[in-house]
């Protein structure tokens, strides 16, 4: 009889609490919801967060605060979503190179496919393989004809190491063959000094502060490290366009929140960011973080994405040797 009523008392105790989250979904949102950008303020994750929380507070009638936690690359903030209620009033921005590329680097405290629920994407950025404007090198082709002609004789600038512009450099050298030296800056815009002075053969940077640089005759652009042609700069050709088809990178911000968030809540945040996404005014005030392509996904192809670039950046680390300072 006791082992019987354990039985039941556990059956009735788990009803209650699903019910309690059903509950819970329904009424959602009864209070303002806060979301946490891990980087300072006035950043790509700062406009994307006040972007989506202008929108979101529109669609859903309530208030959205966007909140700046940075340090130790995007984990603390993160770490605050992790250990926040799953009840869908914390929420936070997802970097891919904390998602996915930190992970790799160092002990987190936390699992970034575990413990995070996926939402949705926010945007998604391509990288530029820049040169200085004298250089002779004019596309891909020149690049690998002279880095094969002379190994470890150029060298390529980035945002520092292990940022996802220098992986975005290790993995082309891995898929071309070819060794060249990485130099590592303090961001893309010493990179971007570096190429137009001849500091460096090239350099793989954002696109922030490159087209009128680039129109003004003081750099070139020989590829884009994505899949898409910029608008931008619409006669610089892709990396697979260049011949390597299986060359894909991208820097991407997407919306999570602690794990175990109930599924219709995800799903209603899910159909009102994707909506938002869709509208030209949230698109063009997203492209102000240098990021040009929306990037809208379901909650599962967004976990893909991460458990896919976690796997991806992890090869291409453990391949270059790259290690950081804990």
């Amino acid at each position: 009889m006791n082992v019987w009523l354990q039985v039941v008392t556990g059956a009735c105790v788990a009803a209650s609490l699903l019910g309690g989250r059903e509950v819970a979904a329904q009424t959602y949102p009864a209070k303002p919801i806060t979301i946490i950008n891990p980087f300072v303020a006035g950043g790509g994750g700062d406009i994307a967060g006040r972007t989506i929380g202008s929108a979101l507070s529109q669609a859903l009638g309530q208030s959205v605060v966007i909140e700046s936690r940075p340090g130790g690359g995007g984990s603390i903030g993160l770490q605050a979503v992790v250990k926040a209620a799953p009840d869908g009033y914390t929420l936070g921005i997802g970097p891919s190179g904390t998602l996915t590329i930190l992970a790799n680097l160092i002990k987190l405290p936390f699992d970034t496919v575990a413990d995070i629920t996926p939402i949705s994407g926010l945007t998604h950025s391509s990288f530029l393989i820049i040169v200085p404007a004298a250089s002779q090198i004019l596309s891909v082709a020149d690049l690998i004809r002279r880095a094969k002609a002379a190994p470890g004789t150029l060298n390529f600038g980035s945002n520092g190491i292990a940022s996802t512009q220098h992986l975005a450099g290790e993995l082309f050298k891995s898929t071309a063959g070819i060794d060249i030296a990485h130099v590592p800056y303090k961001g893309g815009a010493e990179a971007t000094t570096a190429v137009i002075g001849g500091q460096v053969d090239l350099a793989i940077v954002g696109q922030a502060g490159i087209a009128a640089p680039a129109r003004a005759g003081r750099l070139r652009v020989i590829a884009v490290t994505g899949r898409e042609k910029l608008i931008a700069i619409s006669d610089a050709p892709t990396v697979a366009q260049s011949g390597y088809p299986d060359y894909e990178v991208t820097g991407w911000l997407s919306l999570v929140g602690p794990r175990n968030m109930p599924a219709a809540i995800v799903r209603r945040l899910n159909a009102e960011v994707v909506n938002a996404l869709r509208s030209p005014e949230v698109q063009a005030r997203m492209s102000g973080g240098g990021s040009e392509n929306p990037y809208p996904t379901t909650p599962e192809e967004l976990g893909r994405a991460i458990r896919t670039d976690f796997a991806k950046w992890g090869k291409v680390i453990r391949t270059a040797g790259i290690k950081i300072d804990n």
